[in-house]
């Protein structure tokens, strides 16, 4: 499981987090498939909606197997790795099927 961090809709410009991956865990498998544009796209916002991210999240299969990760929980990661604690972000949605941004 891996996040990367696109769009930064809050930074100074020469404090942006453009490229910033996560967790501290990630393996460099992941990290390359984010690097190549994989990934599920998703944004984090605040308490009043107002977007402060944009990323792409994917799941490891192989991390899924090993049971190391609770399936339907991973989503959540970016928020709780990085826009919660950084940003105090409080939601991430992500696109559906329709391209349409869903909360979690």
């Amino acid at each position: 499981m891996g996040w990367i961090i696109t769009r930064d809709l809050i930074s100074d410009k020469g404090e942006k987090v453009t490229g910033l991956m996560g967790p501290r865990n990630i393996t460099d498998a992941t990290q390359a498939r984010l690097n190549d544009g994989e990934g599920e796209k998703f944004r984090m916002l605040d308490d009043d909606s107002i977007p402060y991210y944009h990323g792409r999240y994917l799941e490891d299969d192989s991390e899924q197997e090993d049971g190391i990760f609770a399936p339907g929980t991973d989503e959540f990661q970016p928020l709780d790795n990085y826009g919660a604690p950084n940003a105090g972000c409080t939601m991430v949605e992500y696109k559906d099927e329709a391209g349409e941004w869903q909360t979690l």
